[in-house]
């Protein structure tokens, strides 16, 4: 008995959102290298911790003011193709990082993969709203978070062995190899199983991308992206240098407990996708049920101000976790809005938008959280205590973001 595309795709849905989790996969593992190899970098280049900051910066700059011209493309271009150029570009920039000489040459190459990466988010995002029924979008953002965390954890040790046993360039040039064999493989399963709601589908109100850019909601979520995000940042780029310089774990042993956060964000993400899929199936508002889990988590993230002040590395990292944890479980839910506010012909450019956000946040963190460090004697605490409420101050801006929308409706509809 044959299938038709439709029916045969929504069986093997979750087969293609797994190849979507491998790209995430390596997005990140191209990304975290150069976290996990920073204290030798900065010896072997001669790179100061604000140096390294400006690395983190660059690269967020490129990254943030790329993802809406790439959400753009990614719309334009359609999926397959769209990805499959984003992929093989950053998996180039990363190979390329390994033949780096100095700050100049490294923020260069860091640039470039930043303009490949910022197509990563809006291309998971666009593939969850194509082969994905609403009540599941949370788990394709957790999906998305699954990749991050395999790349996470595969950073780690693979930076280190080569670190210690070969050279760390080798590091950089095997992981932009794989991102290129991820093109063929994306190519074959996208044309096997094509999506079933068509890319171009729109209905009677749905909106253009200047529509996105004037909806009150879309700049609520970009706003309380960036403030709900500086946790993610701060552990997904300093964790190492936390446990070297301000616990004195030797580098050797880093990769174990550097690799726990990673899992935890993940684990966050697949807790939040869960839930948000029981909650939003029989509600009549999947924007409440979604605030309901953000509002929960963002109490429970202010666990991060007491990561400084405890003086074993495990209950350290045993903090930083939660906070990770309860992080994604709220990004999770505030990646799937936009799937929920827009159509598939724009849904890749809103969700650049909140990528452009993390790329907004990171560009004036990071330097921040280097000039803290080098320049206070606790700087650690201070970054701590300071990133630990902004989850809260996000969920009140989605809040009244989303009222405000919700009023300038009821005028239109009264003046019609």
């Amino acid at each position: 008995m044959s299938h038709s595309p439709v029916s045969l795709t929504h069986r093997w849905r979750w087969l293609v959102m797994g190849v979507f989790v491998i790209s995430s996969a390596l997005n990140y593992l191209d990304r975290q290298i150069l976290a996990q190899l920073a204290p030798i970098l900065k010896t072997d280049l001669r790179i100061s911790d604000q140096q390294y900051g400006w690395l983190l910066s660059v690269f967020a700059a490129f990254y943030g003011v790329s993802a809406p011209c790439a959400g753009w493309l990614l719309d334009r271009l359609g999926l397959t193709r769209g990805m499959g150029v984003a992929v093989g570009f950053w998996s180039l920039a990363g190979l390329a990082t390994g033949f780096t000489s100095g700050f100049w040459s490294l923020a260069a190459c860091r640039s470039a993969l930043a303009i490949g990466e910022s197509a990563g988010v809006p291309g998971s995002a666009k593939a969850s709203r194509l082969y994905l029924p609403a009540p599941e979008y949370a788990l394709g953002s957790a999906a998305g978070q699954v990749g991050l965390t395999v790349g996470g954890v595969i950073a780690p040790p693979l930076a280190t062995y080569f670190a210690l046993h070969g050279h760390w360039r080798s590091a950089f040039i095997v992981a932009g190899a794989m991102g290129l064999l991820w093109i063929p493989l994306w190519r074959m399963v996208a044309h096997k199983f094509p999506a079933p709601v068509s890319e171009t589908e729109s209905s009677t109100g749905g909106v253009s991308a200047h529509g996105v850019l004037r909806d009150a909601r879309m700049r609520g979520l970009f706003i309380a992206n960036i403030l709900c995000m500086g946790i993610y940042s701060l552990w997904g780029n300093w964790t190492t240098l936390f446990l070297t310089d301000h616990l004195h774990v030797p580098f050797a042993e880093t990769p174990g407990l550097a690799a726990l956060p990673p899992i935890f964000l993940t684990a966050g993400g697949l807790f939040g996708g869960f839930l948000a899929m029981r909650m939003v199936r029989d509600a009549r508002s999947a924007f409440r049920c979604r605030m309901h889990i953000c509002w929960g988590a963002a109490v429970l993230v202010l666990a991060n101000a007491a990561v400084p002040f405890l003086a074993s590395p495990a209950w350290a990292v045993a903090a930083i976790c939660a906070a990770c944890f309860f992080t994604v479980a709220l990004s999770v839910n505030l990646y799937s809005m936009p799937l929920d506010f827009f159509e598939p012909r724009t849904v890749a450019f809103a969700v650049s938008l909140l990528t452009a956000a993390y790329g907004v946040l990171q560009f004036g963190i990071s330097p921040l959280i280097g000039w803290i460090l080098e320049s206070t004697p606790r700087g650690f605490e201070t970054v701590c205590v300071a990133v630990a409420p902004l989850s809260l101050a996000a969920c009140v801006v989605l809040e009244a973001t989303h009222r405000f929308h919700g009023a300038r409706r009821g005028e239109s509809a009264g003046r019609r």
